[in-house]
């Protein structure tokens, strides 16, 4: 088994839908943590593991 070197943790929060601020789901994460889960395997990066996250804080400018 290969040791994992490198961790990329991608938000995948969902904020209710009456709360002010906004979440990573509604824009997508969970798509782009399963594209880059793909890219990391295709490419070959067999150290590299994609997780999902709980919120990192940063939802509002982008997913994080």
């Amino acid at each position: 088994m290969t040791r994992i070197k490198k961790h990329i943790f991608v938000c995948t929060n969902q904020r209710e839908p009456l709360k002010t601020r906004e979440c990573c789901a509604e824009k997508n994460s969970l798509e782009i943590m399963t594209r880059l889960k793909r890219a990391a395997r295709a490419s070959g990066m067999n150290d590299v593991r994609v997780n999902k996250s709980g919120c990192l804080d940063q939802c509002e400018n982008g997913v994080s």
